[in-house]
């Protein structure tokens, strides 16, 4: 039974240049890792500028659209 849990740690956001792509650097917390799809859409909120980045996200200062 797959369970989904919620991310309590900073996520890094690095966007490649076509903007298509997401690199995320997280911390498990006990063994367990956030879910990589809620990560990429969170991503591209941030990209779009839907959502301020959280304390430890960043995006790639050379990002062009």
């Amino acid at each position: 039974m797959e369970q989904a849990f919620s991310c309590f740690f900073p996520i890094v956001i690095t966007f490649t240049n076509k903007g298509r792509e997401a690199v995320l650097c997280s911390i498990p917390t006990q063994g367990m890792w956030c879910d990589r799809h809620a990560l990429l859409i969170r991503a591209e909120q941030v990209r779009r500028g839907l959502v301020a980045p959280d304390l430890g996200e960043k995006e790639d200062p050379d990002f062009k659209e």
